[in-house]
């Protein structure tokens, strides 16, 4: 990961240092909170991928956490 972009509460988009092969790579978000959250990973494209927290209301969260990607690098 070469950065990240802060697109709202809960929302961001992270970039990779080096391009992915093609946009179909596993990626997924971890959260490190002991309140109940959701992460989805909402968009992947070959320099960066988006994903959002949430609580179980479906309200956006801020929260500390990891991500796990997985693919072929170009």
């Amino acid at each position: 990961i070469s950065g990240g972009t802060d697109n709202g509460t809960g929302d961001y988009t992270f970039a990779y240092s080096n391009n992915m092969n093609n946009q179909l790579y596993s990626c997924s978000g971890h959260i490190i909170d002991l309140n109940p959250r959701i992460a989805s990973v909402i968009s992947t494209a070959t320099s960066s991928y988006r994903v959002t927290y949430n609580n179980e209301a479906n309200d956006d969260r801020d929260v500390a956490n990891t991500n796990d990607i997985n693919g072929d690098l170009a």
